[in-house]
């Protein structure tokens, strides 16, 4: 059975199953080009972390995880 690309993306990443959800909820099927467009449109970690609910923490190591630049 072929994995999801959410799955592929996430792999790595060490989330406990609500922080999956959160990620999947707000940054959808393919988490890590969402947050690389999200990245390349100016915001910074934690632009993303309000505006998504999300905890900056965890924005950066995504980030990190998926050898994303910040922004300066």
């Amino acid at each position: 059975m072929a994995r999801s690309r959410l799955d592929r993306d996430l792999d790595r990443a060490l989330l406990d199953q609500d922080q999956r959800r959160r990620v999947e909820e707000t940054l959808g099927d393919m988490p890590r080009d969402a947050l690389s467009a999200l990245v390349g449109y100016g915001l910074h970690d934690s632009d993303i972390a309000r505006y998504h609910g999300l905890p900056r923490q965890l924005v950066t190591e995504l980030r990190e995880l998926w050898q994303i630049p910040p922004n300066p």
